[in-house]
């Protein structure tokens, strides 16, 4: 029988590129197996309450690595803090090009 943890295959990772304009691009490496019903629960429900805490939290479950750093070269966290200094359009675009990657072939319903 198989394990769950063999499903999940939580370790697998892709990376990618994060442009912005005229800027050095971002690169990520996420975790595109930890995107479970659970995480997508909890991510409608932090949306639903504007929870941006929790929404930054749940972003950085996804994120295995990246190389953003401070203005001293030291590498910056995965943490609720780190996101703080991000401006909304950083945040939403890192957040954008990491759901476009784990769920490239997603629909949308405009019902």
């Amino acid at each position: 029988m198989p394990r769950l943890s063999q499903l999940q295959k939580t370790q697998e990772t892709i990376a990618l590129a994060v442009d912005f304009d005229g800027g050095e691009p971002v690169h990520l490496t996420v975790y595109p197996n930890r995107v479970t019903l659970g995480a997508l629960r909890r991510s409608q429900e932090a949306a639903a309450t504007n929870d941006l805490q929790k929404s930054a939290a749940i972003f950085f479950e996804f994120i295995a690595a990246w190389d953003i750093e401070d203005d001293k070269g030291k590498p910056l966290p995965f943490t609720s803090e780190t996101a703080d200094l991000f401006t909304m359009d950083t945040f939403n675009a890192l957040t954008k090009a990491v759901v476009d990657a784990i769920l490239p072939n997603r629909t949308t319903s405009n019902a």
